[in-house]
């Protein structure tokens, strides 16, 4: 039977005789014809081996159970239940009373060798006003996430409905980084431009919606936190009060390496040093800052929350003296660490003891927000104790 394997592999090809070889009895080849012609008795034996196959593939396929395993089957395993889980973009956001609408916003550089941007954004109106003009809160986005998710993830919109401030959330495009990750790593070319695009933009924004220009509050998770920390530097009297959550320490990065380096390990420089890159330490007006860091943070390492507020305790001059205090409180998974002046909060640490690098108390269904203390709340109590002297800001 092997041999006569080894015939039937090489019958198809033209150049059979020297295979016919391996047989050991003698054929003929007939060029004419392709045919092979083989002695009587041999192709007799072929025929039943042949007929011997064909007999043995007919039994397997009509037999019942011919060729099976005698021993009894494995046992099927039960399936295990499993719970939907909706996507993003089946997932219902918390309803919310007010219009949300994306918008266009063309962006004019100063210098005319940078090209016009045109940057989208989401604009969140509360359906009611008070008697007087409402607050602006500024929300930017981490990597991997939109402006909408932000806004459906922290709940800001249904927050706003109830205290009657405007949202806008501006959106970093896929085109200017492929995980919609702002530059703050680069605060002298692309992320410079970021900023003051965005600068531009909230001015925009105020001017069109008759927001108070002394109640501007600006916020960022992740790759955000470290944007707003960027616009916040370049642009002071815009803003009443500034939020970073799970943010990176400000002027020490310089390339997407670094800016890896820093959110692993934390800054191995001196941080109030590395601002002087970015901004004047000594003459800058301050800035009331909240940080919010959750200690099981992987991403960004908890040590930024501790450099962050290093920076901003000497951005706000808490160490010239005056009357300073700090002030501890301890919530259910969080503590909030206060530095105080004339008894105003100017820079509030918040650890979230139990939380991921995530914004927490956002809703799950959305990336990076976890369930935990509510820090939109949080964030919102902070921000209204602080408006901004428009007197001084001109």
């Amino acid at each position: 039977m092997r041999r006569f394997a080894h015939f039937e592999c090489c019958v198809a090809t033209k150049s059979l005789a020297h295979c016919l070889t391996n047989i050991e009895t003698p054929c003929d080849l007939s060029e004419s014809t392709g045919t092979i012609v083989l002695p009587s008795h041999f192709a007799a034996a072929m025929h039943r081996n042949w007929m011997k196959s064909i007999t043995r593939l007919v039994d397997a396929l009509t037999t019942p159970g011919f060729g099976r395993q005698s021993w009894p089957p494995k046992p099927v395993k039960p399936l295990k239940p499993t719970t939907r889980r909706d996507s993003p973009r089946r997932v219902r956001p918390t309803p919310t009373q007010g219009t949300f609408v994306r918008e266009q916003f063309i962006y004019e550089p100063e210098s005319p060798a940078v090209v016009a941007r045109r940057p989208e954004y989401w604009l969140y109106t509360p359906p009611t006003r008070g008697s007087k003009p409402p607050a602006l809160m500024v929300m930017l986005h981490g990597c991997k996430q939109s402006a909408e998710v932000l806004a459906h993830g922290t709940r800001m919109n249904a927050l706003a409905d109830r205290e009657g401030f405007i949202v806008l959330y501006p959106e970093q495009p896929r085109r200017a980084h492929p995980q919609c990750c702002w530059h703050w790593y680069d605060p002298e070319h692309a992320g410079a431009r970021e900023a003051d695009g965005i600068a531009q933009l909230i001015e925009q924004t105020l001017e069109q919606t008759g927001a108070d220009p002394s109640r501007v509050y600006l916020a960022g998770l992740s790759a955000g936190a470290g944007l707003a920390g960027l616009i916040a530097l370049r642009h002071p009297k815009l803003f009443a009060a500034l939020a970073l959550h799970s943010g990176p320490a400000l002027g020490v990065a310089r390339s997407p390496a670094s800016a890896l380096n820093l959110m692993r390990r934390g800054a191995r420089v001196d941080v109030v040093e590395a601002l002087s890159s970015v901004v004047n330490v000594a003459t800058y007006p301050g800035m009331p800052t909240m940080l919010l860091h959750g200690l099981r943070d992987e991403a960004v390492n908890p040590a930024n929350q501790a450099q962050l507020a290093a920076q901003f305790r000497a951005l706000n001059h808490l160490g010239d003296g005056g009357n300073v205090s700090r002030q501890t409180t301890r919530g259910e998974g969080y503590v909030l660490r206060n530095d105080m002046r004339d008894g105003e909060c100017i820079v509030s640490l918040c650890q979230l003891t139990a939380t991921g690098h995530a914004w927490s108390g956002g809703d799950p269904r959305y990336a990076f927000h976890t369930p935990g203390p509510d820090s939109t709340w949080l964030w919102w109590q902070f921000a209204r104790q602080h408006v901004r002297d428009t007197a001084l800001a001109a």
